[in-house]
């Protein structure tokens, strides 16, 4: 012990010997910055006042985000709501509306609801051809893993039914009305290739792919591909093509489904596929009110809201597709729509949302950026009109809804699309504790 306290007395006397040069000398310990007894050494005492900043910091920053535009923002995760910004404000949506119209397509038709093209025989041997709403009837083969329907298998199985069936063909499409635009679109819509023209009989999107233009009849064009096709089976069958309606005593003689409506739907949001969005809403009007009219089918779009649980105050829909520039619908329906994902009866909905920088309308966005792979989300854009809504498959996977209106570019309405996802992406953005505890 004698010699333990001997060491400690000349080791202290190492220690506390003062320096020859004052100016350079450094204390042998540190201040302490932060006391024992500071609250600041129990930061899980105020995880929820900094998860409290971290939520208001978010709040802000999507607030500032389009802030000179009308616009919402609404984000949920796993355990609620994270931020709103006038999530019931009535916006024009651009495609976003297509989620409104996948959910009641689904929830009205069924996933594995299939369209049907019919082949009748009247009673004086002519082959008329029935439309059945079907938009993805096409005239030429299909591409693997396509969407479509191909009009030659009906060709092939009315050759392989071997009727005696006489020329020319005749067309049916009074399944929809014969509007072939909704009242409010631009008539550029339809010169740009955005949708074609709408009826309940028509191929490859209602256009003319042959002389590259919108058809100007969509069934006489679906009949007249038709024709081609059994004639290339070896059926040539002559005359115009015109117009009839089939009677009750017609004779079906082959039929060709269309794909389930699942797969459709899905393709139709990947994609932003407009034709398959309207044809499907006035099909929703045929199974609700037995009219084929576009105001039929919103109607029926509104009334599958409310069945759903879906706040409907504010929102206002004149077509399916989100073309329409007098659409309004709010980011708290888009999100609860969204929501409907999980059950399975809406799968396709999640299916169908385009995945950043692999697929449909977000495959040449996002590459080399962190949400590429991770975003998945619905697209919207019309002229000063931009949203996007969907899911970050990463963090807390919030899902979320942005819809902005105002007087902005093309390029200037995908950046704010940009912002709105990277600053979801990054939530939370933990506040330090500094913010919460004052020093020391």
């Amino acid at each position: 012990m004698a010699l333990l306290c001997a060491a400690g007395a000349v080791a202290f006397g190492v220690i506390a010997r003062p320096s020859d040069d004052r100016a350079t000398a450094a204390p042998v310990y540190a201040a302490v910055r932060t006391p024992l007894l500071s609250p600041r050494r129990l930061p899980s005492l105020f995880a929820p006042a900094l998860a409290a900043v971290a939520r208001g910091r978010f709040q802000q920053t999507l607030a500032a985000i389009a802030a000179p535009f009308d616009r919402c923002v609404a984000v949920d995760d796993a355990s609620g709501t994270l931020a709103r910004v006038n999530a019931d404000m009535p916006l024009t949506p651009a495609s976003n509306a297509k989620l409104l119209t996948a959910a009641a397509a689904l929830s009205i038709l069924g996933p594995d609801f299939r369209f049907t093209t019919r082949a009748m025989l009247d009673a004086a041997g002519h082959l008329v051809l029935v439309g059945g709403g079907d938009p993805v009837l096409s005239s030429r083969a299909a591409q693997p893993g396509a969407v479509v329907t191909e009009l030659d298998d009906l060709a092939r199985a009315v050759v392989g039914s071997r009727h005696a069936i006489t020329g020319p063909v005749l067309v049916d499409d009074s399944r929809f009305d014969s509007a072939r635009v909704v009242p409010d679109w631009k008539q550029i819509y339809l010169t740009e290739g955005d949708v074609g023209p709408l009826g309940a009989l028509s191929v490859d999107g209602g256009f003319d792919v042959v002389l590259h233009k919108p058809a100007t009849d969509p069934a006489v064009l679906a009949g007249t591909r038709f024709q081609e096709r059994l004639h290339a089976h070896g059926v040539t069958l002559g005359g115009a093509v015109r117009h009839t309606i089939a009677r009750d005593d017609a004779q079906e003689i082959a039929h060709v489904d269309s794909p389930p409506l699942s797969a459709m739907v899905e393709d139709m949001l990947t994609t932003s596929n407009n034709y398959t969005a309207e044809l499907v809403t006035r099909e929703l009007g045929v199974a609700t009110s037995k009219a084929g009219t576009t105001a039929a089918g919103t109607n029926a779009i509104a009334g599958a809201l409310n069945a759903l649980g879906v706040p409907t105050a504010g929102v206002t829909l004149h077509d399916g597709s989100g073309l329409a520039p007098d659409d309004r619908v709010t980011c708290n329906a888009l999100l609860r729509f969204l929501a409907l994902t999980g059950r399975a009866k809406f799968a396709a909905i999640d299916r169908g949302l385009p995945v950043a920088g692999r697929t449909g309308t977000l495959a040449l966005r996002f590459h080399g950026d962190p949400l590429s792979g991770v975003l998945r989300a619905k697209t919207g854009s019309i002229n000063g009109v931009v949203s996007l809504s969907g899911t970050i498959d990463a963090g807390l996977r919030p899902r979320f809804a942005f819809v902005a209106n105002g007087n902005f570019s093309t390029q200037a309405g995908g950046k704010l699309q940009e912002d709105i996802a990277h600053a979801i992406a990054r939530y939370p953005d933990a506040g330090s504790i500094a913010e919460v505890v004052p020093a020391p």
